[in-house]
C-alpha cells in the first residue's frame, strides 16, 4: 500500500492530493468511550462509505500526508 496516491476536489476550485505512507497492522488496543470499554478489535466491515475511504480489512494505522492545492495561494 506504501505510495498510494489519489485526489480529489476540496471546493472552491481546491484540489486535494493524499499519499499514503505506511501501513502498520494494530495487534491490540484498549480504551474508553464516556467510561466504557470500547471493546475488541475486528474487521472493518462493511467499508466505510465516504470520502477517499479504501481501508484495510484488519486494523490498521496509515500514515497519510495531505496536500492542497489552492488556485491563487
Amino acid at each position: 500500500m506504501e505510495g498510494v496516491q489519489t485526489h480529489g476536489s476540496a471546493g472552491h476550485g481546491a484540489h486535494e492530493y493524499y499519499v499514503a505512507q505506511d501501513l502498520r497492522r494494530v495487534a491490540t488496543l484498549s480504551g474508553s468511550w464516556e467510561g466504557e470499554p470500547i471493546g475488541v478489535l475486528a474487521p472493518v466491515t462493511p467499508a466505510p462509505q465516504f470520502g477517499f475511504s479504501s481501508t484495510p480489512q484488519i486494523p490498521s494505522l496509515t500514515r497519510v500526508t495531505t496536500f492542497i492545492d489552492r488556485p491563487g495561494a
